[in-house]
């Protein structure tokens, strides 16, 4: 039984070929080549996940090019396992925030855009892509471009906002994104949140790869609460706005929340006015699970500073493992209280 198989097996999935779900694991599982998201052409092995499978074109439910909202939400909703979304007839302006589905696989075409639509999104909390408790979703956006408008939700009449975020998943279990650059949200690139409604506290098997998160207002991207968590090849530029300004902000809510098995591998973060990787653990506590995380190979510079470990004051315990993070003074900065949780290696 090949590995695939077994996966398959082991949760109980039905193959036919290989089922939605089993694909979903091993694409988060087995990292392609290195992809840019700038890459102009759908690559092979995203080819190769969807060959075969049913698919919807959005522009076959039709096409507005001043709100195309209706006609995404409804690809979402359909059966099709692959939806499409091509680079033509223009970009796919939406006035509400998308639903994301389960067991389904999203292909944004090179050149494809989802575009928040300019004077909308007034709700402080609305996102341009929102996930609560879903499983075994796929995006796949190289060439593409998910985009928001920061500087008009820092200005009036827009009221002030941490949470206009591009990307938010709650409790999302095996789900990965990949190929995309998302652009000027008025909260964070990509946030992970729990689904304390629905009893799903954590994010689960999530993988964040070959992705260009750039000016966004309060983070790249922001982890709450994650089990099996990577992160890697991803860009963060100039985010900047209101604090803590990071590119990767690590902050559970609460002490039953969660940072565990997670690894970031090949962060480019700079520019960013806050921290490369900032860690503030205020709401964990002895009781909470033990703190896992594992940085390496990444390049920090013309930061704030280039990693922060703070909140210790309830005793939070496990470790934060850095190797071979390379960054630009400042360097490092943790409380005296962090250092015991912190190991660092070249």
């Amino acid at each position: 039984m090949n590995k695939k198989t077994a996966a398959a097996v082991r949760f109980g999935i039905r193959l036919a070929g290989v089922s939605l779900a089993a694909a979903v694991l091993v694409a988060c599982a087995t990292a392609p080549p290195y992809i840019h998201p700038s890459h102009s052409e759908i690559p092979p092995h995203v080819q190769e996940i969807i060959a075969g499978r049913s698919t919807l074109r959005v522009d076959e439910l039709g096409y507005d090019r001043e709100d195309s909202y209706r006609y995404l939400q409804a690809a979402f909703d359909t059966d099709a396992e692959v939806v499409i979304i091509p680079a033509s007839p223009g970009p796919w302006v939406t006035s509400e925030q998308l639903s994301l589905p389960s067991d389904k696989i999203i292909v944004l075409e090179p050149g494809a855009q989802v575009v928040a639509k300019r004077g909308y999104f007034h709700d402080r909390g609305e996102k341009l892509m929102r996930g609560s408790s879903i499983d075994n979703l796929q995006v796949y956006g190289y060439g593409a471009e998910l985009r928001m408008w920061k500087d008009d939700f820092q200005r009036f009449p827009y009221e002030q906002s941490q949470h206009r975020h591009s990307v938010a998943l709650y409790g999302a279990h095996n789900t990965l994104i990949e190929g995309l650059t998302i652009y000027g949200s008025g909260g964070d690139g990509i946030y992970l949140g729990a689904d304390h409604g629905r009893d799903r506290s954590y994010n689960y098997n999530v993988t964040l790869r070959n992705l260009y998160i750039f000016d966004h207002h309060r983070q790249g991207i922001s982890v709450i609460s994650a089990d099996r968590l990577l992160i890697e090849n991803v860009q963060i530029d100039n985010t900047t706005g209101t604090l803590p300004e990071a590119a990767i902000d690590f902050e559970p809510n609460r002490a039953h929340e969660q940072l565990t098995r997670i690894v970031v591998r090949n962060l480019y973060a700079r520019f960013n006015a806050g921290p490369g990787i900032l860690v503030y653990l205020q709401h964990l506590d002895e009781t909470s699970l033990p703190v896992d995380i594992r940085i390496e190979d990444s390049l920090l510079r013309w930061n704030w500073v280039g990693v922060s470990v703070m909140g210790m004051r309830n005793n939070p315990q496990g470790s934060i493992e850095l190797h071979n993070v390379r960054s630009g003074f400042p360097n490092f900065i943790w409380t005296p209280s962090a250092r015991r949780m912190v190991e660092r290696s070249r």
